[in-house]
């Protein structure tokens, strides 16, 4: 019998990790793109459907809840929650609330610097409306309410504690994403905001939480850290004179 020789099989080459990661960015960067691009299409259509209907009650409701969740009330409770967090000796609750305050902040402080270059101006005002950059019309748009929409900066900071708490998996990250999608609504209700400029946002929001945390591990920090491996030591030299005594 003649013998069949097989060719020799080649095993299957493992692609890097590097590169599995630079795909799955790649198609995320493409989602978003593609959201963003959707949500300008809609701006229209959200401001016939959000804007437009609503009457003085809504209105006044959206302005309240506008000013009620603006970024010194809730930076100041995520403050206070890990003041109260320390005070009470809990390292993990007071770590996890500091850091949704620096997330909250940085990621306003982001906005704030981009839509005072944007120039885009608001759906409400009595402007020509349009992007515009720095300069329009012979004088500086830095810091001019009527020509800073996009991206949102109401919407931003709580975006960016809730992009926070929905990375930690914490318990309340889904009220923090009903709040953030609230605020959002607020600030077009009011025909302050378009769609794109809180989507934009969120986008925002979502694409700085994972370097935040890479550059602030302190802050950030999923593990107890080593204040508790410094407690645990404690613990342990407190009880070693009473185990000698007890010997």
């Amino acid at each position: 019998m003649e013998s069949i020789v097989s060719a020799p099989v080649r095993p299957l080459v493992p692609v890097p990790r590097s590169g599995a990661m630079a795909m799955v960015r790649g198609l995320l960067v493409l989602c978003g793109a593609a959201i963003l691009a959707t949500a300008f299409l809609l701006d229209p259509v959200a401001a016939v459907t959000v804007a437009e209907p609503a009457g003085t009650f809504l209105r006044a409701i959206a302005g309240r809840l506008s000013s009620a969740l603006d970024w010194p009330w809730v930076l100041g409770f995520a403050g206070v929650v890990a003041i109260v967090a320390h005070l009470a000796g809990n390292p993990q609750m007071r770590r996890t609330w500091t850091a949704v305050l620096v997330a909250g902040a940085i990621i306003g402080i982001t906005a704030t610097a981009v839509r005072s270059v944007t120039g885009r101006t608001r759906p409400g005002a009595l402007v020509e409306q349009g992007w515009h950059g720095l300069r329009h019309e012979g004088r500086w748009l830095f810091g001019a309410h009527a020509y800073n929409a996009f991206p949102s900066g109401h919407t931003a900071t709580i975006a960016g504690m809730a992009a926070l708490l929905l990375r930690r998996r914490h318990r309340l990250a889904p009220l923090a994403v009903a709040l953030t999608m609230l605020v959002a609504w607020s600030r077009m209700a009011v025909g302050a905001h378009r769609l794109s400029d809180v989507i934009a946002l969120m986008l925002l929001a979502a694409v700085l939480i994972r370097p935040l945390e890479t550059f602030l591990p302190d802050t950030f920090s999923r593990s107890s850290g080593s204040e508790d491996a410094a407690s645990a030591s404690t613990d342990l030299d407190r009880r070693a004179p009473l185990a000698v005594g007890s010997a």
